[in-house]
């Protein structure tokens, strides 16, 4: 619960800013990577989708988790791009997102693909490059003495904490919650001080 609503009201604050201030898209991208991190968090651990809707069908849980980290992905890259141009390859970035596309009409039109082992490794894959590259993109900006190279650094390890985590969940079965979710407030929070600077 706490990493769902961290990341949910930061997520819906800036869809809500970027609707009142057009000309920064990068606000919708941050925002929209919230919620999707929020949405996925409702499918990790205590899975709480359950206790919010009830006896979700497996096929859709699947599709909601496996969906909403796509979606996370392709949010950073539009991130990436649009708020740090100067330090971000315009390659990469537009090379993933259209492989995040792929993704996406896989998991919603071949319903058979989500079961297969070499697709989930080959999924667990792809969403883990986003949030690598936004690692080297933020300490790259810091290495430049970027506007706040602090919060950007700080932002990552909290991300990269995260991720971490999830990882050793999901491969190691280690109990999610064995050290309190810090991250969950730590990188919307960094990330939000950045921008609101920058305004």
């Amino acid at each position: 619960w706490i990493s769902v609503v961290s990341f949910g009201i930061v997520g819906l604050f800036y869809v809500g800013i970027y609707s009142l201030r057009r000309k920064d898209p990068f606000l919708l991208a941050f925002g929209v990577l919230c919620l999707c991190i929020a949405v996925y968090a409702m499918t990790r651990g205590e899975r709480i989708v359950f206790d919010l809707f009830g006896d979700v069908p497996a096929w859709l849980f699947l599709r909601i988790q496996m969906v909403s980290t796509v979606c996370a992905g392709l949010a950073m890259f539009v991130y990436l791009r649009q708020a740090f141009r100067d330090y971000s390859s315009a390659v990469v970035c537009r090379a993933m997102i259209g492989v995040g596309i792929l993704f996406l009409i896989a998991i919603l039109g071949f319903f058979d693909l989500v079961y297969r082992s070499w697709f989930l490794v080959i999924h667990s894959v792809y969403i883990s490059v986003p949030f690598l590259y936004v690692t080297y993109v933020f300490l790259y900006a810091a290495m430049h003495r970027v506007r706040e190279s602090l919060l950007l650094t700080m932002s990552a390890l909290a991300l990269n904490w995260h991720i971490f985590m999830q990882n050793v969940n999901v491969y190691f079965a280690v109990p999610m919650f064995t050290f309190p979710p810090f991250e969950a407030f730590l990188f919307p929070l960094f990330l939000s001080l950045l921008m609101s600077l920058n305004f």
